[in-house]
């Protein structure tokens, strides 16, 4: 048979109990080496160091741990004041682990729970969100030149899009300069309207000799301003287009290809005669669309009798950016016109 020894302390109005091993504070009976039982309406413990609260068990269950936080602990619950290491020596974090994490159920950021298929991802600026590892699985396409808007759907919390500035037109000799291009990622919010402007392709120089045009520009709001794809020059100048944003930043920037040259070639008709073929030149394309430039005239002639054997018109560039081809002009027999410029192009995918 054990022995048990008894001694009641009276402290104030708090009883302590010491029976064999155990210690009880506020019961006689304490079932484990420190017991301690508070009245319902008090707190059960409280560890000072100094005059600061270290430690602190409060009436509704909570624990308050390295401050006294009694407003804020949670019922039943653990507030930490500072970080915490499982594991960890010297924890640089709020929670570090040393080991495996079981979860049984949700992980959330800021409060929101992922759905069937998403994955967790960082924002690049110190957040998370939820996203779908298939996202990008719709699109709006906007092909007709001029002014847009789209309304971000329910849900969706980032964006890519790709923008085409429209191709030039073709001039005298020299295609149309093909259109810029930019893809790019932004975030938005659902139901945020955004207002953005495809480009118009440039007109080819007409059969009277009126100048040709360069492609319109095409552009999108980005977080902190507008990313403009620029439009191919116009077919005197034959220069590409360009683009408002370097690489980087979520983004990717490509200039559209200069149009290119006229080419002469000469073939035998006959053992004295010769032909004259004149190819002018092509437009030039943009990025993902590089058969996009619209054939130059071309041109056979006898080379004795400068007669033609064969005229095919200009070509329009196609969209998106295609810049036209180019022509000869009006100093030849037959008025030939430039290639209409591609038009822009812009795609919004989520």
């Amino acid at each position: 048979m054990k022995s048990y020894i008894v001694f009641t302390y009276c402290l104030s109005a708090i009883q302590i109990f010491s029976v064999a091993q155990s210690v009880g504070i506020g019961t006689g009976a304490p079932s484990d080496a420190l017991h301690v039982i508070s009245a319902a309406n008090d707190d059960a413990l409280r560890v000072q160091v100094g005059t600061a609260t270290k430690l602190r068990v409060l009436n509704n269950g909570g624990t308050s741990l390295g401050t006294n936080n009694v407003a804020g602990t949670p019922a039943n619950g653990l507030y930490v004041q500072g970080n915490t290491g499982l594991g960890i020596n010297s924890p640089t974090d709020k929670l570090a682990v040393g080991g495996d994490v079981n979860i049984t159920g949700q992980i959330k950021t800021n409060g929101v729970a992922g759905t069937a298929g998403s994955v967790l991802v960082s924002n690049g600026n110190g957040t998370m969100s939820w996203a779908d590892p298939g996202q990008y699985k719709n699109y709006a396409s906007y092909p007709t030149p001029g002014f847009h808007s789209w309304t971000v759907p329910a849900g969706v919390t980032q964006i890519m899009v790709e923008v085409w500035g429209a191709g030039g037109g073709g001039g005298i000799t020299n295609g149309g300069g093909g259109g810029g291009y930019i893809k790019f990622y932004r975030s938005v919010t659902e139901n945020q309207v955004l207002e953005f402007t495809v480009g118009l392709g440039g007109q080819g120089v007409s059969t009277t000799g009126a100048n040709p045009s360069s492609g319109g520009y095409s552009e999108f709001p980005f977080e902190n301003g507008i990313y403009t794809a620029y439009g191919g020059s116009a077919g005197n100048v034959g220069f590409s287009g360009q683009a408002s944003v370097s690489n980087g930043n979520r983004a990717i920037a490509r200039y559209g290809t200069a149009a290119e040259a006229k080419e002469t070639f000469y073939m035998p008709i006959s053992a004295t005669v010769y032909a004259q073929k004149i190819i002018y030149g092509k437009g030039g394309a943009s990025e993902g669309n590089p058969y996009g430039g619209g054939n130059g005239c071309i041109v056979t002639q006898n080379t004795t009798t400068n007669a033609y054997i064969d005229i095919s018109l200009a070509r329009d560039g196609l969209q998106p950016g295609g810049g036209g081809g180019g022509a000869p002009g009006i100093n030849q027999p037959v008025l030939l016109g430039g290639g209409k410029g591609g038009d822009g192009l812009v795609i919004i995918y989520w």
